[in-house]
């Protein structure tokens, strides 16, 4: 870059002349203007509301990386999935943060419980969405809701199946208003499968449904523990569930010892 001398440049801070010169005739230099640098964007700025919902975690060498907040939330469910009494500490670690960053988002670790909770009822809403068929619908329309709706819950029922029975989440009414809304948007579903004749009749709605999340609850264990794996679960799930939900396709052969 080219410098140009000039002689009695009016003094600033931008010319300060070295210590032990005169400010009057001090011979300076002067630079090519910087281009002005973009003003960097606030992640909480109002001006920005599609990023309002960002957390800044410290990474690595002490800086900052922004991560989306339902990440931050997801990551510490997959933490308490696999311990439930996991501390903030340990949360914080399993994030790869450190407990002060996760503890300015979140002061308590029951604070972080709700937070996932919200979050945990937000992923099974939008997994139910198969559920929501016309009554005119067929039985092959069923089917493929009832296949789409056992994929779609295998991820969420790893990460957030231990908040139906984590006993500071059941305690809020909140979350417990989210779960029975669902409980009846599935029992509807099912009962549509049993006038269609694709689920048995002479088992509760309820029970047909606590065994789906039984089989979800015992694929993503299986996953965590190494024993299966995680492409395998879908049909492993869906074959077990059909295989007890099932009306049978001719006469039922008594049990054994039964009259």
């Amino acid at each position: 870059m080219a410098r140009l001398p000039i002689r009695c440049l009016r003094w600033s801070a931008s010319t300060r002349a070295p210590r032990g010169h005169a400010r009057r005739g001090y011979v300076g230099t002067i630079s090519r203007p910087r281009r002005p640098r973009p003003p960097v964007a606030r992640p909480f700025g109002s001006e920005l509301p599609q990023v309002r919902h960002l957390c800044i975690v410290r990474g690595e060498g002490g800086s900052f990386d922004m991560v989306h907040h339902e990440e931050l939330l997801d990551g510490a469910a997959r933490v308490l999935a696999g311990d439930h009494s996991a501390s903030m500490v340990q949360i914080a670690a399993g994030i790869g943060t450190s407990r002060a960053t996760l503890s300015r988002r979140y002061a308590t670790r029951e604070a972080l419980l709700k937070a996932v909770a919200v979050r945990a009822i937000h992923v099974v809403d939008g997994c139910l969405g198969p559920v929501d068929l016309p009554d005119t619908a067929d039985g092959a329309a069923f089917d493929a809701a009832l296949e789409d709706l056992v994929v779609a819950l295998l991820p969420a029922a790893h990460l957030y199946g231990f908040t139906t029975r984590d006993a500071t989440v059941l305690a809020d009414p909140e979350f417990r208003a989210g779960v029975d809304r669902q409980d009846r948007r599935a029992l509807a579903f099912l009962a549509l499968g049993q006038r269609l004749g694709r689920l048995r009749a002479d088992l509760p709605p309820y029970w047909i449904w606590y065994s789906l999340w039984g089989l979800l609850d015992a694929a993503a264990e299986g996953v965590r523990d190494g024993h299966l794996a995680p492409r395998e679960t879908g049909r492993l799930v869906l074959t077990s569930f059909l295989g007890g939900a099932r009306p049978a396709e001719g006469p039922r052969a008594a049990a054994p010892g039964a009259p």
